[in-house]
């Protein structure tokens, strides 16, 4: 860490402190040279070269007051004609985050192909994150990084695309990843299953719906249902049960017409009997009978998701309804919840109610023969 006093007029005083990498250091000794300046000085010492430059600076900053647009047409004139050198100074003094984060370097070894993984340029953020940059293999996106902002409070949201989660071998490395990454936790996980053999079709999800098969462990109402549906079945059919803001939502769709849809085939081809290879290793489906369920789950109203989900997810899948527990071979496991707090508080009213009945009399006995001490 370099800190630089400067003064101006002898009437303020700036410090200027910077964190300067060695790639840095060496640009700066690099431009120090083009100056006319000994490289063997510090950057402090360099600084204190520019005094001048920094006069002009406040020159310039009191003109911009009285002439802003021709301030500003001179400066786009000037900033056209930077050298290379220059902007290589600015980009290295403007990048708050490692060209290789510490989350980028842990999910590494847990890929098939974990040298070619890079990440991209700074690109705009989105849901109020400052910056997102895309991590890619070749040219295909494996997941997306956001950071900064001043709601963000420091944190770093890491999310992976569905193609990326086929690009993980080891998904128990990557539960491990807990132990690993400083305060890390899971907001959402989609779990999803396909079958292609017609054994799940749009009418029997909606004849479960009627059925009961969707709703929560002990019982109550259905969840909602919406059904986004066309007069051509080509066209694929959705069914979406439960809120989309709640810590359970299911999608379930005709994913053999979605993936048509994708590949822009002609309309003369869809046709309820056709076949086409999808390149899944399952070898020729009929397009009608490939069908997927999907469960998405949410940090929300308390739901806690465990680590666990990444290594093993089928229960976690089948503890979603008892129409998708049905759908693998394993005992279901809900998702833990915490208490809110007016469910603590209820609780805790309950208990100390229930020590008044139960033991009031044998207290007041206590506190009459040995008092309150």
């Amino acid at each position: 860490m370099h800190t630089a006093s400067m003064s101006i007029d002898k009437t303020e005083t700036i410090r200027v402190t910077v964190p300067v990498s060695k790639e840095v250091q060496e640009v700066f000794k690099r431009i120090a040279e083009a100056s006319g300046s000994s490289v063997g000085r510090s950057m402090g010492d360099w600084l204190a070269d520019t005094l001048d430059a920094a006069q002009t600076m406040a020159d310039l900053i009191e003109r911009a007051r009285k002439q802003p647009k021709l301030v500003a047409q001179e400066l786009n004139a000037y900033a056209l004609g930077l050298t290379d050198l220059t902007a290589e100074v600015l980009d290295s003094l403007r990048r708050p985050v490692p060209v290789t984060p510490p989350v980028m370097e842990a999910i590494r070894p847990h890929l098939y192909a974990p040298d070619c993984l890079s990440i991209g340029p700074d690109l705009p953020g989105k849901d109020g994150w400052k910056i997102r940059r895309n991590l890619v293999i070749e040219d295909l996106l494996v997941a997306t990084m956001d950071y900064g902002g001043d709601s963000q409070r420091g944190w770093l949201r890491f999310e992976m695309t569905g193609k990326g989660c086929e690009w993980v071998r080891d998904w128990k490395g990557m539960a491990a990843l807990v132990g690993t990454l400083d305060s890390a936790d899971i907001r959402r996980v989609d779990l999803a299953v396909d079958t292609y053999d017609g054994s799940v079709t749009h009418e029997k999800v909606l004849a479960a719906y009627e059925a009961g098969s969707f709703k929560r462990e002990g019982g109550g109402r259905n969840p909602k249902l919406k059904k986004v549906e066309s007069s051509d079945v080509t066209d694929g059919r959705t069914i979406y049960i439960g809120a989309r803001t709640s810590s359970r939502f299911l999608r379930c769709y005709e994913k053999g017409w979605e993936q048509v849809a994708k590949v822009g085939l002609p309309e003369q081809f869809k046709k309820l009997g056709l076949v086409i290879d999808f390149e899944n290793g399952r070898g020729p489906v009929r397009v009608a009978d490939y069908y997927r369920v999907e469960a998405e789950f949410k940090a929300v109203d308390g739901a806690v998701l465990p680590w666990t989900m990444l290594s093993d997810p089928d229960p976690y899948f089948a503890g979603a309804a008892p129409f998708c527990a049905g759908l693998v071979e394993v005992a279901p496991k809900r998702i833990p919840m915490m208490p809110s707090e007016f469910d603590a508080k209820a609780s805790l009213a309950a208990s100390m109610e229930h020590c008044r009945t139960a033991y009031g009399g044998l207290l007041r006995s206590l506190l009459e023969i040995y008092g309150d001490t």
